[in-house]
């Protein structure tokens, strides 16, 4: 596992077609969210070593994280949220990202209460992106 990394994303497409600047907006997001979460040490007491996110390319948005069993092979915790595709098939790079972020950060938000880590990083990094944190919830599939 490479020691500055905490948060690795992905997308899969649930219905036809893609999103054109989905993979430049994941590589921005992980880019600048992970220095955050490593020097938090939001992983250093974690069951695991990574975040494995799948941002799923839907008919709806779905920000409610859907964490699956923690990989011990891998020593991962996977877990995906849904966007709305058909919005974002043709928009630009910073509406994309800033879907994904809209997705994204409730997920870590709750994935952080329910395995108890901290979360000031996260805290920082989203009122850096200008979102108003969400209040704590235990909402996790």
């Amino acid at each position: 596992m490479r020691p500055d990394l905490n948060l690795v994303l992905g997308g899969v497409g649930l219905v036809k077609g893609d999103i054109r600047e989905s993979g430049q907006a994941m590589i921005t997001i992980t880019k600048e969210i992970n220095p955050f979460l490593v020097e938090d040490g939001f992983l250093a007491n974690a069951p695991f070593k990574m975040l494995h996110g799948i941002i799923r390319f839907g008919t709806e948005f779905n920000p409610y994280a859907e964490v699956g069993p923690i990989d011990r092979k891998n020593e991962e915790l996977p877990f995906a949220v849904e966007v709305e595709m058909a919005r974002l098939k043709r928009a630009p790079m910073e509406n994309v990202k800033a879907e994904f972020l809209k997705a994204l950060i409730p997920a870590l938000f709750a994935i952080s209460i329910e395995y108890e880590l901290p979360v000031q990083g996260l805290t920082a990094f989203s009122e850096k992106m200008g979102f108003k944190n969400p209040p704590p919830t235990n909402d996790v599939a």
